[in-house]
């Protein structure tokens, strides 16, 4: 099968996105499908990702990925988006490519930068089915990201509501790989929505039969983690995240236990 995805993120970005769909091309790529990822370029963030060249080109047998033209996104010094002139590259390769199926990821988020919902008028033009993937809630980061009064992110949120879900509509099917995630977006109105865990995570690369003695003070010089009761925060520390809900919950979980019984661990990086 030949298979287009458009995503609006890919590695070197380490985001749930990137990571379950690099998983998701090592195994279409195992497969034997013919794959073509269309993504924002990164050669702007050289200073942040020296090696985004890795992740462009022929990756993988069967798979090629094109970094289309890419301009900053919501200011953050780790995230591209797509430029609206980029479409046309993205069609010209389509057409060459000729697909099978089209999948597109967070298509609300390239809809701001396209300008356009992506993949579907191509799809319907080609009589192919193209689906979209549920992936970030952006309604909920609206106050994380704007200081402005209340009364004016509700008319944001509002306008994006529309946009959101007149977008997602637009698709075969939206796929969603959260239970609570899907009630919430049936409920917000998107009306195609399938639940499947699609989110590529492999198990057996997490078992506790791999468990390793003195881990933390072997790896990162911290000592008498292993007798500890371990909280693990493990993500970007960034508004989206809930980092700053987490930090003030880690303080309260040491004011009122002893703090010489738990290891409070965060493995993230952010502004």
């Amino acid at each position: 099968m030949k298979i287009a995805i458009i995503t609006s993120g890919f590695l070197p970005v380490i985001d749930g996105v990137t990571v379950s769909g690099l998983s998701r091309l090592q195994r279409l790529s195992q497969w034997g499908h013919q794959v073509l990822l269309f993504c924002p370029d990164y050669s702007a963030l050289e200073d942040v990702y020296p090696n985004w060249r890795d992740y462009t080109g022929q990756i993988l047998p069967g798979v090629r990925i094109i970094n289309l033209p890419s301009t900053s996104f919501m200011d953050l010094e780790f995230e591209r988006q797509v430029r609206r002139s980029s479409y046309s590259i993205l069609l010209q390769e389509l057409k060459k490519f000729q697909p099978d199926i089209i999948h597109v990821d967070e298509p609300e988020r390239l809809f701001f930068g396209f300008f356009r919902v992506p993949g579907v008028a191509f799809a319907k033009k080609a009589g192919i089915p193209c689906v979209s993937f549920f992936r970030t809630n952006f309604l909920d980061y609206a106050e994380d990201y704007f200081s402005l009064p209340s009364v004016v992110v509700a008319g944001i949120k509002f306008i994006f509501k529309t946009i959101l879900l007149s977008v997602y509509n637009s698709y075969d099917v939206t796929l969603v790989s959260s239970r609570i995630t899907h009630k919430k977006i049936i409920d917000l109105g998107i009306k195609n929505t399938t639940y499947a865990n699609l989110l590529g995570f492999d198990a057996s690369k997490f078992s506790a039969d791999l468990q390793e003695e003195q881990f933390f003070e072997k790896n990162y010089d911290l000592r008498g983690v292993d007798s500890k009761v371990k909280l693990v925060f493990l993500g970007r520390l960034t508004p989206d995240k809930g980092w700053e809900f987490t930090l003030n919950a880690f303080l309260r979980v040491v004011q009122e236990v002893n703090s010489d019984q738990i290891a409070l661990i965060i493995v993230g990086d952010g502004p």
